[in-house]
């Protein structure tokens, strides 16, 4: 892609998206047509942070506004399970308008969506 698109970043713990008791992503940046959903994980990731980030993607699925929404589990390191039930969720969404991938640095995500997606965070 020879173009990229800007993002505005909506940090899900103050925004009307999502209620305060439901379990969400950290953050979802808005890049026009394309949502990218990041659950940031200090450490090792656990099957829970994946869930967060389902049920984000659900929320924002229901809304119906994208083209194409992009789950981040952005993470230094995985449990196995969590690394099992993402290859199951990205064997499931090849022909879904929701892509599920993992970053392992702030450089890593930047490089991800911009080469992927064409959008600029």
């Amino acid at each position: 892609m020879n173009y990229t698109k800007r993002c505005k970043k909506e940090n899900l713990d103050a925004s009307p998206l999502m209620s305060p008791n439901e379990p969400r992503a950290d953050y979802v940046y808005f890049c026009g047509d394309i949502a990218v959903v990041v659950e940031e994980v200090n450490g090792r990731s656990r099957l829970k942070d994946v869930y967060k980030l389902e049920n984000t993607v659900k929320r924002l699925l229901d809304r119906g506004r994208y083209r194409a929404i992009v789950a981040v589990l952005h993470h230094k390191k995985a449990d196995t399970a969590v690394v099992k039930e993402l290859t199951k969720r990205k064997q499931e969404s090849r022909r879904k308008p929701v892509k599920y991938e993992t970053a392992a640095c702030d450089e890593g995500l930047k490089q991800l969506l911009r080469g992927r997606y064409g959008v600029e965070i």
